[in-house]
């Protein structure tokens, strides 16, 4: 991954460009396993957290691999990790991403019967809805 053409020699610039690309994909690394993907309509996700630690200077202009995986999935919930490697090997930074996903009918379902008093997000897959 990449922006388009050449940025200035600014590393802020730099790890706020690679932030936001980090999060472009990391937490549909959690619906590999289940054949889904959050550009579908039949599944809505929410980013809960989303964590850079930057190992090394990196630029945003130049190409960078970024291998992510999921080990946990569970509760409508998906916790997804990253590396950022530069094309030279060097681990430049890490990302970590925890999300709410949840199939699109579901999720209207649920918001439809929300209660009015603002506390649908108590619920708990399974708890009773009632007040």
């Amino acid at each position: 991954m990449r922006v388009r053409g050449p940025l200035p020699d600014d590393r802020a610039l730099h790890e706020r460009l690679l932030t936001y690309l980090s999060d472009w994909s990391l937490l549909e690394t959690a619906l590999f396993p289940h054949g889904a993907s959050l550009w579908s309509k039949d599944v809505t996700a929410a980013s809960l957290t989303h964590s850079m630690h930057f190992h090394a200077p990196v630029r945003a202009d130049e190409w960078l691999c970024h291998a992510m995986r999921s080990p946990a999935a569970s509760g409508a919930r998906g916790f997804c990790l990253g590396e950022i490697w530069s094309e030279s090997g060097v681990l430049v930074a890490s990302s970590s991403q925890e999300g709410l996903i949840r199939s699109a009918a579901i999720a209207a379902a649920d918001a439809e019967a929300a209660p009015s008093d603002g506390r649908h997000w108590l619920w708990k897959e399974g708890a009773s809805r009632e007040p």
